[in-house]
């Protein structure tokens, strides 16, 4: 995007578009009725790993939904790691479960053992994941709005820049929502006609305490003109943001993704900026609902499980306990729906 108008953008469309997504969802978007829980169910949960919050929070959602539903549930850390995702859900056919549900990891790492579960009839759900559901891969996939949780993050930097967004954004390509986050931003930002995409890298999920901070400040050093950074995810950002901030980069915006609690401390302490958030137990809740309906003969639904931008500006709204839940007591409509007669 080299040579830009010099003239600055409207940023009114943009700044409208960031106001709306940070409002408090007010009213349940989640199914109004369903079959009640069925009897007798056996579910895994693989987790993409307990090192990251955003992995272990759901697997923590997924037990308080096992036990609303009366179902039999292992979990499993899959410790970011495609071989123990893969062992687990070979573990799954064999030891007959019924259902198996991923969290933030992408059919492909374990296409194999996915297509074998499907073929032995166990339903494969997943969260998180970006993935499409097809007769060999998930039977579901949890909707959310991914690109718009970009597009929201990149109108929020474009307002508050004025208009003069120059950007370094971060992609870790193994996780499909990430993908989708980045790509959603990519757009938003390639319609200001006075910003510029100055530098992209990726990067891997191991390596987010070790070189995304080394990356980050190289990135910062090399090119003066980056304003802000659009991380690929907030637990990306945790050792990176300190090293930014160390490193007298003092006046740079950063945003990232999730809604993890430690994202919001930093956001509260005017460390960070933003972070476009999903209600990751909700999603949780949602994908056991999904099974639910599987298991009566039904359909799954959409759960729109929504989304929130949460910012400087409206942290004080966000409860200081642990990561962003959705401002609807979730929980409270699944057991609703579970329990009807």
């Amino acid at each position: 995007m080299d040579g830009v108008d010099t003239a600055i953008t409207d940023i009114s469309t943009y700044e409208q578009a960031a106001k709306a997504a940070m409002q408090p969802i007010v009213e349940w978007p989640g199914p109004a009725d369903g079959p009640p829980a069925q009897s007798g169910v056996k579910v895994m949960w693989i987790a993409c790993g307990f090192a990251a919050e955003g992995c272990k929070a759901p697997a923590q959602a997924a037990e308080a939904a096992a036990d609303a539903l009366g179902w039999e549930l292992r979990v499993v850390d899959g410790q970011l790691d495609p071989r123990i995702y893969n062992r687990a859900v070979s573990e799954a056919i064999d030891q007959g479960y019924d259902a198996v549900i991923l969290n933030a990891l992408s059919v492909d790492a374990v296409a194999g053992a996915v297509q074998r579960a499907r073929a032995a009839g166990i339903v494969v759900g997943s969260w998180d994941g970006g993935n499409e559901p097809s007769p060999h891969g998930v039977t579901f996939e949890v909707d959310q709005p991914i690109a718009q949780q970009g597009a929201n993050m990149a109108s929020y930097m474009i307002w508050k820049s004025g208009g003069n967004t120059n950007a370094y954004l971060t992609e870790a390509p193994e996780f499909n929502v990430v993908r989708g986050w980045i790509q959603g931003a990519r757009e938003t930002l390639e319609t200001c006609r006075t910003c510029d995409i100055v530098r992209e890298d990726k990067f891997t999920a191991a390596e987010a305490s070790t070189r995304v901070p080394t990356l980050m400040v190289s990135a910062l050093r090399e090119n003066p003109r980056i304003n802000t950074v659009i991380g690929a995810y907030d637990a990306s950002m945790l050792s990176a943001l300190p090293s930014i901030r160390g490193a007298k980069f003092q006046n740079v915006r950063v945003g990232a993704f999730n809604g993890i609690a430690p994202w919001l401390q930093l956001i509260r302490d005017g460390q960070a900026n933003a972070t476009s958030a999903v209600p990751i137990k909700w999603g949780a809740w949602a994908a056991f609902d999904n099974v639910n309906r599987l298991m009566a003969g039904q359909d799954v639904v959409a759960q729109n499980v929504p989304t929130r931008l949460i910012t400087s500006e409206n942290i004080d709204e966000i409860s200081g306990q642990g990561q962003w839940e959705g401002d609807i007591d979730y929980m409270a409509e699944y057991r609703r729906i579970w329990t009807a007669s």
